[in-house]
């Protein structure tokens, strides 16, 4: 049984698809609108990303990853909401969004590592528990990349 949660998460975002919105928020990042603007976007993003599969690759095909490497930034306000995002888009252990990711973003996990390592960051820890997704996520051909951007260190984990 469904539970009203998820057809309500899933009919909101069917709706933020339809209409375009989700062109028009990857359209507005690009322009670097301010900060309550990009708060309110990440969040939107994030919750499409969760109501299904298609959707996630709905907004992953947006345009929207360009904004992810600025956004994830250590001194950047909206960090916690990009690293939000991220974590939506490779949920559910999805390789395939993952690669995709790596392949249009490369500066996105570097970014999210760099804040880790930054003393005064304040969300080392939702950083962590992204990459340590991302490292769980990756299949063989993602493992060069990430051991090449630091990703291992940084996670304190292995790559089996």
């Amino acid at each position: 049984a469904m539970r009203g949660g998820a057809v309500g998460c899933t009919f909101g975002a069917d709706l933020l698809v339809a209409h375009g919105i989700v062109g028009d928020i990857a359209s507005i990042m690009a322009a670097n609108p301010e900060f309550a603007v990009k708060l309110n976007a990440f969040s939107a993003l994030t919750a499409v990303c969760k109501a299904s599969h298609a959707h996630k690759w709905h907004v992953a095909r947006s345009g929207v990853l360009n904004a992810l490497p600025a956004a994830l930034a250590p001194d950047s306000v909206v960090s916690k909401s990009a690293t939000c995002a991220l974590h939506a888009l490779i949920a559910n252990e999805d390789n395939e969004t993952l690669r995709y990711l790596l392949k249009e973003v490369p500066d996105a996990v570097p970014t999210l590592i760099r804040g880790m390592k930054e003393p005064k960051c304040r969300t080392r820890n939702e950083r962590l528990g992204c990459l340590k997704r991302v490292l769980r996520v990756a299949g063989p051909e993602e493992h060069a990349q990430l051991e090449a951007a630091g990703a291992l260190n940084a996670s304190g984990a292995s790559i089996p």
